[in-house]
């Protein structure tokens, strides 16, 4: 389905404000001391302080929060790192230039799918084309990575289904597609 068939249908692609709820329910769990990718001590000072006043949506408390110094993107990204529960410890390899852990194939073309066997035999990198039996391939960091990737897009079809009345596949269904 296109965006715009989805734009189409009878919901609302997921917004912002959509994941309000689950943004306050993690935001009520933190202390200041929480240590975020990305996030200064003053700023999720100022995050912890604005959510406690009122019950804001998501894209208000970023209004907020936001400051001379504190750009509407900034304050945006912090709130997702929240959200997506992305600590300091889930550094790597999203923020270096470190090789990544594996790849996600969700797609090829049937007349090049050989090529798949042979990029991952020669890569040293696993390719993960169905997730529910490739994450054994993983080591444990890569799993780790893999996961929050899971729970991310989990979350992510779980308020695109709310919003539209369409389920969408999760990592662990998805089914890889020959085209």
């Amino acid at each position: 389905m296109t965006v715009e068939a989805m734009k189409n249908h009878h919901g609302h692609l997921p917004t912002e404000n959509d994941y309000s709820d689950v943004l306050f329910a993690r935001l009520s769990s933190l202390s200041e001391n929480t240590v975020f990718q990305d996030i200064s001590e003053d700023l999720l000072r100022r995050i912890l302080t604005a959510s406690k006043r009122a019950n804001y949506e998501f894209s208000d408390l970023a209004e907020v929060v936001k400051a001379k110094s504190l750009t509407r993107t900034h304050v945006n990204r912090a709130l997702l790192h929240i959200l997506l529960e992305m600590n300091s410890a889930m550094t790597s390899p999203w923020f270096s230039e470190e090789a990544p852990f594996y790849l996600h194939v969700l797609a090829c073309r049937k007349e090049a799918s050989h090529l798949l066997g042979d990029l991952s035999k020669t890569s040293g990198i696993p390719f993960l084309t169905r997730a529910a039996r490739d994450v054994a391939l993983l080591s444990s960091e890569a799993r780790t990575h893999f996961d929050f990737e899971a729970r991310a897009n989990a979350l992510y079809a779980r308020m695109y289904g709310k919003a539209t009345g369409i389920a969408i596949p999760t990592e662990y269904t998805r089914k890889f597609q020959l085209i």
